[in-house]
């Protein structure tokens, strides 16, 4: 079995990754409310997150000693971070590729 603090610490990056540029934003005056695209952005970066790591989960032995705890939770997080990141650019290529079709 999986220790659930993994995929926890998954989402937290996620929902790192989510805020900074949200924030990042505010503070240049480029929004000035929540969007909600926000949170459509952390539901699929979470979910494709989830599908990737399902095999491994499956496989997964839960590490042994503090050093591999912490390691294994720093990478969860990161990967967070990552699949965030992924999912938001699919969504600019997808917006580029459709404005580039209604264009021509």
């Amino acid at each position: 079995m999986v220790d659930p603090s993994i995929i926890l610490v998954m989402l937290l990056g996620n929902i790192v990754g989510t805020i900074v540029p949200y924030l990042r934003k505010l503070s240049e005056g480029k929004v000035t409310s929540f969007d909600y695209k926000y949170i459509g952005h952390l539901v699929g970066a979470s979910l494709w997150q989830f599908i990737l790591t399902v095999p491994l989960l499956s496989v997964w032995s839960n590490p042994s000693g503090f050093e591999d705890v912490l390691s294994v939770h720093i990478l969860a997080f990161f990967f967070g971070l990552g699949g965030y990141k992924a999912q938001l650019e699919a969504t600019k290529y997808i917006s580029y590729f459709k404005s580039k079709k209604q264009a021509s």
